[in-house]
Parts: C-alpha cells; structure tokens; sequence
C-alpha cells in the first residue's frame, strides 16, 4: 500500500515539468523558425544583390570582349597588309647584287612577322586615336572606359621596351590597363542602390608562333597576272568592224623597232664587256641577212591575200612599223582595263573605232594609259546626207576615232591626221616630254636612222627634238579633238614642222580605201606619196603646243618684195635666209616687237619636191636681239620658243582685228585654202588646271574663227586621282608668280613623268623614287651599256633565256596524242609554250565548224616568236607574254585576263612535277626548282584564310574589380 502511494506521488510531482518541457520546446522551434525566416531575407536580398551584380558585369565584359574583338579585328586587317606586302616581295630586288631573288617559305615569314608588327607599331588604331578607337568599339554607351592609365608598350625580342634604332626586333605589342566600368542604379524593393563593376587587363599582340604558308604560284607576280597581254613588239588588231573586240584586262604593248635588249639586269657596277650578248627575246623573224621582216606568210594565210605582196620590214618608216604598239586597223575595240602601257604608238587606223576605260564595281572609273604617241590617221568614209549642213556639205566624214575614260600620259605627239578623225578624253592629259631630254631610244638593225637623228657637220648625229616634244596636232580636215571634260592638261613640248620630210615622188598604188557589205576589202588606184629624209636638215620648232595644219601658214614670210637671199658669212657659207617685208608690214608694232627696226627679217630654207618654202627663223633672231638689246630684250622673251609663241599669239590678234592696219596682208589661217579645219574644244579654265608651253589654239566649227589660249596660268595637279600609285601623286599644286620658276617646274615635272614612265614599263605598276628598284631601273636607263632598251617586263618577271630551241610545249586536246611536250591539265586548260611562233586554237585543227557555239579557250602562251588567233578562237581567257607580235585578225570577240585562272594552272603544274609542268614554271622568276615542295621545317604550315585574330591576340593580366 505504501509502495503504491509513493509511486503515486511521484506521478503527480513530475506533470509541471512536462509542461514547462514543451513549452521550452515550442519556444524554440519558433526562435529557429524565425532565425531561419530572417536568413532566407538575408539569402534572398544578396541574391538580388548577386543578380544585380551580375547583370551589370555582364555589360562590362561585353564591353571588353567588344574592344578585344575590334582590336583582333583590326589586327587581322594589318595581318593581311603584311601577308600582301610579304607576296609582293617573294620576289624582291636584291640590291647588293643587283638581282631578283625569290623568297623560300622560311624566310618570308620572317618578312610576314616584321611587316605585321610594324603595321600594328605604326597603325594611328593603336596610337593617336588609342582611346577614341577602343571606347568606339563598345556598343553599349553606359559603359565607361577608363582611359587615364592606358598605354601602349612595345617589347623587344629581350623583353625590353623596343628602341627601333638599336636594331633589335619588335616581339610584342602591349595595350596596356584596358580598363571598362558600368555604374548603374537597380530599383529593386530587397536591393535598391548603385552598383559598380569593373574589368582591368591587358591585350597582347604578339608574332604568330606559327608559320604561314607562302605558297610561290600564288605569291608570284601579281601585277603580271593582271595582263591579258604583253608583247614586246606590238599587237597588231585587224578585224572587220562587223566583229567588235573586247579586252577585258590590262595591255602592254611595245614598238618592234627600238628597245630591244633582253635578258640582263645584273648590276651595272659589276658588268664585264663579256658577260654581256645581245640575245634579243624575239627573232623578229630575222631572214638570212639579218634584216628584221614581218612574218608575212602566217598573216597573209590567216588574215587572206592582203593584195599587195609587198615585203614588210621592222624599219621604223612603213606604217606598220612605224605605228608599231597597238595597231588597230579599219577594228571596233574597246579595253576594259587599269593598266595600257604602249612603248610605241596606239594607232586608231582607217575608221577605227578604240575606246578605253576602267570600272570599280559597277562605276565607270579611269584607266591609266602610258605611250609614246597616239595617232589618229588612215582613210575614211562619207555617208550622204539627205540635206546639206550649214557649210554646204552634202556628205560627212567619217574618220577613225579614239574615245578614251583615262589619265593619258604621252611622251610624244597626239596626232589627228586622217580627215573626219575624232579624239575625246575624259580624265586628265600629261603630255610630258619636252625636248629637253635626247631621244634615248635603242634602234634595231635595218632602220631609217636620217627619220629619227640628223647629220652633223662633223658626221655626229643628234636625235630629232620633235620625238621627245609633248604636243597635239590636228592635221585631218574637219576633225575633232575634245578636251572639254579633262581635268587636266599638261603639254611640256610644241609642235614641229618636219623640214627633213620630203616628198620623193607621186607614185600610185592599189590600197583599201573600204570594205563592202560583204566584209571584203575595196581596192582603189590611187596616188601615193612616198617620202625620204634629209639627214642633213633640222626640224623647226614652232611656237604651238596645240595647233592645226593650216597655223604653219603664220611662219611663213608674208608678201615679201623678192625672195628670201642668202645671207653669208665671212667664209661665203650661206647661215641663214632674209626676206624683206613690204614698208608697212616691216613697221608695224607686230613684226617690231618681235624682230625689231630691221630690214631683213632671218628665215630658214626648206625644199620640197623641187620647190622652195621658207619659214621665219626666231632662233637666228632672238640670238641677234639677244646680242644687241640684252636683259631688255630677254626679260620679254626668254627664249626663241618665247618669241615664236608671242608672235603667233599677236599674230591671230590682228586676224580678228578688224581695225588692223596689216590685216590685209596677212594670210587668214583659218581660211587656208588648202585645209578645211574642224573643232578643238578645250576645258573651262577656270575649272580645269591647264600648262602649256606654246600657243594653244581652238577653232570653233560654227565661225570658223580661230582663238589662242595663251599665258594659262601652271596650276596643275600631277597625277590627280590617279590609279596609279606614284611619288607624283597628292603633289602641291603649283602657281609660280614667274616665267623662270614656271620653266623649271615644268622640266621638274616632265623629268619625274619621264622615270615614271620607265618604272611601268619595268614593273606594269609605278615605283616611288626612293625605292631601292627604282634606283636600279634609274641606273639601267642612265648606263650606255643598257639604256632603256632593257626596260621590259619580259626582263622583270619572266627568265626567257631558259626558252631554247629545243622548247615546244603543246596542249592536250583529247586526241590521243601524247609525249613529253605535251601538258595535260585535269581542268582542260590549254599551255602553249614555244622558242618560236604559236598558234592559238579550240581544237587540233583549228576547225572553225567544230566550235561555232563555243571557241572558248583559258589558259597561257608564252612565246619568242609571234603569237596568231586561229579561226576557232572565239574568246580568249588568261595570259599571253610574246617576245614578238600578237596578231588578232579572225573571229575572235573577247580577250580577258583572270589572275585565279593562271594562279590555278600553275598551282596543277606545281603538284603534277611533270617536265612540262617544271618547265613552264621555271619561266617565272616568281618560281624556283626547290619551291615545288615546301621547306622541310614548314610542315603544319597554316594558310592566310584559316588565320583568326585570336591566334595573335590574347588576354594578360585579367582582373575583376581591382582599382
């Protein structure tokens, strides 16, 4: 009972505790609860904070990864400057030994990390324009960069800060505390406030620690590619105007009788009279007396009987010699190129029609044309009209025409010589030579040497002045020369009246004089007259460096009471004619001013077909005044061209003086009766920049009167816009306040045109002058020895020497026929390689009715000797280097240059190996044997296209948040 009390009693003691125990326990349940409650507010706030944080940064390195791809993105564009410059120099000149040489893959990338890095070191991206060029690359304008500390460090290959005049190479460039930060305020209930983040680094540009593949057939000679053709003695153009041609590429073609070493430009310090042999590039199809004859028999067979079977020689004096360059005769064709170089003449013969221009996308742009001369000359056609103009005629001219889109750079003379001709430039015209310079041009055997250089009396000759004098002519009736859209006009030189020209005799010939509806020549008797030369007989300079047939009329002496007499000397040698002049012509203010108070007025002699002309002598009568009225006398008139100039100026003034007191007596030139004139339009010169040396002067078609531009300000602008790159380009423009500084500046500038000119006949581009090549073509031009007679592409870029006798490489045109000769190529491309003439054909046969629809042939011909169309060849795509002439005279409609094309036929020809192949490269100085496989070391070599700027480009130092 007792046990049962007691245990009965603790029961009851122990409840409370119960109670208090629960509660304790319920208490605390709710303390963690609310502890934990608070945490997950304090969790949630900073993850609002964290996101806040977070998307703010995600704007900052944005922004970085926006400035790092902009300066990779510009990096990769210095990369591929460098890659370009690296291509133009696989073949570069070696100026200690005064040779090309080609580059191996080893050393071109050396090249490829200099010229990247120094493209980087040198780019305005990474200097001046540093900060502008980073900030302009965040997209995101919020975003801030922090441009205080940044700064660009270049190292050296020893880690040091570059000092380029150490010579130690650049290693890596270093843009320095790239710093980018976004501040931005976030309205959110658990996280309001400004939030800031910030990205520091470091972006390193450094050399590829990779090679990359240089690979020779696409490094080698860019430029060359870019010519549909050259031929180093001319391309002659004779299809029927119902066949238009086009070449779609650029043109170099030279004249076939001067300018003819080949195939040596060592060093001229280190030549040896012995090293030295002639061997010129093409036979010229030398006969067995070694005068230089036409290769007839393939033309006449390839063109038809062409009626006069007369034998044709490279003489410098027949027309197709003469004219040699580009010869387009009674064709339509127009070139679509950057580049025409014509070391000779374009000749636009018998109704031609030429044009030339260039395009840049789909914009009609300027080509860049360099030649010895232009001439416009040939017979022409008349087309009835069914009511006469306003002159009474009842017919018009139609003459050949040249219509060109270009900056036209003549050496010598533009000429309008057949009646009805038409030239119009659109662009600027340099007509640099000036006749201060000698005619330098290197003859072949067999020429006429009394038409280009005349006799001494101590049996020297000296070149005719009148090659090398810039001018323009118009000696075709009712012709028309329209300069009236130029830019530009620069004419260094004046015109010339050839007294050493005579007629020999009035012979009759059959020539075409047309063709009929059928296409087949017209023949017609007609009187021919044939010249020769007077070796001893100068030419006279005129005072005109734009001027007509019938303005010669002005030097002839007017009315004179008797016949010009001989004037001796001590000795009883006759020095010059005089002419006295009618009282009131011998008084007037025009012959006082010009040859003072004289009575006997100097002339000079010349005879033609047994007929006497004199012409005013201003040599013989500047000397005089000059000796009797110096400083006076030249201060007024520098030089006889002064005087010569002045006194046609003066002279046109009394023509249109209806007042003049010696109109009278003076012959109207523009009424000449002999010579129907046409239109000359000239620029607005108050827009245009026009230099002349003479007398400019411009005959308008509706009143036949006859105005003189005269004094026009020298302002010109060398080479403005041009598409060739030059050290003539951008220059100031010039405004002498005197006649002495206007004579030097323009010598100085036709002296530079006249280098220039070498440089694009050396290279098919230009050179600055400061250039080590360019130096080396200044010294071969400059060293009797070689002379421009070297100056050739075919000498720059092609060893035409490996050509031997025994060269013969022919395509394969499915037919079965094999051997070594024979290059097969997978893509059907054709190679004609020869030490002679070469044939172009669509099939073996040349069959015309096999190909009617298609006549296509791509591919290169390279050859010593000629090269023809034959009658299957419809178009033409690729390449033609000739030491000789290319004729297109059949059915061929379009020739077109493709730099990839011939890119790709050497790349097969570098994989195949075959002789053939070996062959065909071994011509290019832009190939070596060893280059047919890469350099042992370049094995993982990377190509340009599979370059990415993140290969050269990269992050150091990255830190977040760290001021």
């Amino acid at each position: 009972m007792r046990k049962i009390l007691k245990k009965l009693n603790q029961k009851i003691n122990n409840s409370g505790s119960g109670v208090i125990l629960v509660i304790v326990a319920l208490t605390f349940i709710g303390v963690l609860v609310g502890a934990l409650l608070t945490a997950v507010g304090y969790v949630y706030k900073m993850k609002l904070y964290d996101y806040n944080a977070r998307d703010n940064f995600y704007y900052v390195e944005q922004a970085m990864n926006e400035i790092y791809a902009g300066v990779g993105t510009r990096t990769v564009s210095n990369m591929e400057k460098a890659y370009e410059t690296t291509m133009n120099q696989m073949v570069r000149f070696d100026v200690s030994t005064g040779e090309y040489v080609n580059l191996g893959n080893a050393e071109a990338n050396e090249v490829f990390d200099t010229e990247f890095l120094n493209n980087v070191a040198g780019d305005t991206f990474f200097t001046t324009n540093l900060a502008s060029s980073l900030a302009s690359c965040i997209s995101n304008k919020s975003v801030y960069l922090d441009a205080t500390k940044l700064r660009v460090v270049r190292y050296d290959v020893d880690g040091n800060i570059w000092d380029p005049s150490t010579g130690v190479d650049l290693e890596k460039i270093v843009i320095e505390n790239v710093t980018v930060t976004r501040t931005a305020d976030y309205e959110r209930s658990q996280a309001n406030g400004q939030f800031k983040q910030t990205i520091s680094t470091d972006i390193e540009i450094a050399k590829p620690d990779f090679l990359v593949e240089f690979n020779n057939t696409t490094a080698m000679n860019q430029d060359l590619f870019n010519f549909a053709i050259i031929a180093d003695a001319g391309v002659e153009i004779q299809q029927d105007l119902s066949k238009p041609l086009t070449i779609k590429g650029n043109i170099y073609a030279a004249a076939d009788f001067y300018n003819k070493k080949y195939n040596y430009y060592e060093n001229p310090v280190d030549f040896i009279d012995t090293d030295y042999v002639l061997n010129p590039v093409s036979t010229l199809g030398k006969l067995g007396d070694g005068t230089n004859q036409f290769n007839l028999n393939h033309y006449i067979e390839t063109m038809g009987d062409n009626g006069t079977g007369e034998v044709l020689y490279y003489d410098g004096v027949n027309e197709l010699s003469r004219y040699s360059g580009l010869y387009i005769n009674h064709s339509d064709v127009s070139i679509l190129g950057d580049t025409i170089i014509v070391p000779g003449t374009i000749a636009v013969m018998n109704t031609s029609k030429f044009s030339a221009y260039s395009k840049t996308g789909e914009k009609i742009t300027n080509s860049s044309i360099w030649a010895d001369n232009l001439v416009i000359d040939g017979y022409s056609t008349t087309v009835a009209r069914s009511t006469p103009d306003s002159k009474g005629h009842t017919s018009d001219i139609v003459g050949p025409s040249a219509t060109l889109r270009a900056y036209l750079y003549v050496k010598d003379d533009t000429e309008l010589n057949a009646a009805g001709s038409k030239f119009s430039l659109n662009g600027s015209y340099y007509g640099f030579g000036n006749s201060t310079v000698a005619d330098n041009r290197d003859f072949i055997e067999g020429v006429d040497m009394s038409v280009y250089k005349y006799l001494n009396a101590d049996g020297s000759q000296t070149a005719r002045g009148h090659y090398n004098s810039s001018a323009i002519i118009v000696n075709g009736e009712r012709s028309t020369i329209d300069l009236s859209n130029t830019d530009n006009i620069f004419l260094a030189g004046k015109t010339y009246i050839e007294l050493s020209k005579k007629v020999n005799s009035d012979e009759t010939q059959d020539v075409i004089t047309g063709y009929d509806e059928n296409g087949d020549a017209i023949y017609e008797t007609v009187k021919v007259e044939t010249y020769v030369f007077d070796a001893t007989t100068k030419d006279y300079k005129t005072g005109e460096s734009l001027s007509v047939k019938s303005n010669q009329v002005a030097y002839i002496p007017l009315t004179p009471k008797t016949m010009p007499t001989e004037k001796l000397n001590s000795q009883g040698q006759v020095m010059y004619y005089v002419a006295t002049l009618d009282t009131d012509l011998r008084n007037s203010e025009l012959f006082v001013k010009h040859f003072g108070q004289t009575n006997d007025i100097p002339c000079i002699k010349a005879t033609v077909s047994a007929k006497n002309y004199y012409y005013y002598d201003f040599d013989t009568a500047w000397e005089q005044r000059r000796q009797t009225e110096g400083a006076t006398f030249t201060n007024e008139f520098p030089s006889a061209e002064d005087l010569a100039e002045s006194f046609i100026v003066d002279y046109v003034a009394e023509l249109n003086n209806k007042y003049s007191a010696i109109k009278e007596y003076l012959t109207d030139i523009t009424a000449y009766e002999d010579f129907e004139p046409g239109t000359i339009k000239l620029p607005d010169t108050d827009v245009a920049k026009v230099y002349s040396s003479g007398a400019m002067t411009s005959i308008e078609e509706s009143t036949d009167t006859l105005s003189v531009l005269d004094g026009v300000e020298f302002n010109v602008v060398a080479n403005k816009n041009t598409n060739i790159t030059s050290i003539l380009k951008n220059s100031e423009t010039v405004n002498p306040n005197t006649n002495a500084a206007l004579s030097v500046q323009a010598l100085n500038y036709s002296s530079n045109f006249e280098k220039h000119y070498n440089y694009v006949k050396w290279c098919l581009t230009d050179l600055r002058d400061d250039s080590d090549e360019a130096s080396f073509v200044d010294s071969l031009v400059a060293d009797d020895r070689y002379g421009t007679g070297c100056i050739t592409p075919i000498n720059r870029y092609m060893n035409f020497d490996k050509i031997t006798i025994d060269t013969q490489i022919n395509p394969d045109f499915g037919d079965g026929t094999t051997g070594d000769s024979i290059l097969t190529l997978v893509s059907g491309d054709k190679v004609w390689v020869s030490n002679e003439n070469v044939t172009i054909k669509a099939n073996a046969d040349d069959n015309i009715s096999a190909t009617v629809e298609d006549g296509t042939v791509s591919g290169i011909v390279i050859a010593k000797g000629d090269v023809f169309f034959g009658q299957s060849v419809r178009k033409f795509e690729g390449m033609i280097i000739s030491g000789g002439k290319v004729y297109i005279c059949n059915n061929t409609t379009e020739i077109s240059s493709n730099p990839q094309l011939i890119k790709k036929i050497l790349s097969s020809c570098q994989i195949s190996g075959t002789d053939a192949a070996k062959t065909l490269l071994s011509l290019f100085k832009g190939y070596e044997d060893s280059a047919i496989t890469k350099d042992v070391n370049d094995t993982g070599a990377r190509t340009i296209d599979t370059l990415d700027y993140t290969d050269v480009v990269r992050y150091n130092n990255w830190m977040k948040n760290v001021e």
